[in-house]
């Protein structure tokens, strides 16, 4: 199969491997369609985007490569006005990202994206079981 040269239909490609679960796959149609979008930094609804290829990298154990593109989402000024769209990316990207700097050892960075992560209306309740499931997994998550 040739890659589609058109970006949302490696997207969506992307998107039916992400369903699957298979992680591998939808990173790659995920970078090749990112690589596809014209002018995407300027578009604000490209936090989306970004938080998927986060996911299926930190679903793989990418821990590193997951934490650029979390961080990827958080550089994306909210809310975009006049719309005032909130997007739930941030409040989840500040919740993995705090599960990836737990995994790291650095409490204080972990410690500012938990909090982040609740004052954005996430749930604490969810926060220790999370830790405890990457203390179980540790051996899983690659930090390079």
């Amino acid at each position: 199969m040739k890659n589609p040269k058109d970006p949302k239909v490696a997207w969506k490609i992307g998107m039916y491997y992400y369903a699957n679960r298979d992680w591998p796959r939808a990173e790659y149609w995920f970078r090749y369609a990112l690589d596809l979008f014209p002018d995407l930094e300027k578009n604000p609804f490209s936090v989306r985007y970004y938080y998927l290829l986060a996911n299926a990298c930190f679903s793989q154990g990418k821990l590193r490569e997951a934490m650029k593109f979390f961080q990827k989402v958080l550089s994306i000024k909210q809310p975009i006005k006049p719309l005032e769209v909130e997007f739930p990316e941030y409040k989840m990207s500040h919740f993995y990202l705090g599960l990836a700097y737990f995994y790291l050892g650095d409490q204080a960075k972990s410690d500012f994206h938990f909090r982040r992560y609740v004052e954005l209306g996430g749930s604490p309740d969810r926060i220790e079981p999370a830790k405890e499931a990457m203390r179980i997994s540790r051996r899983i998550y690659s930090t390079e």
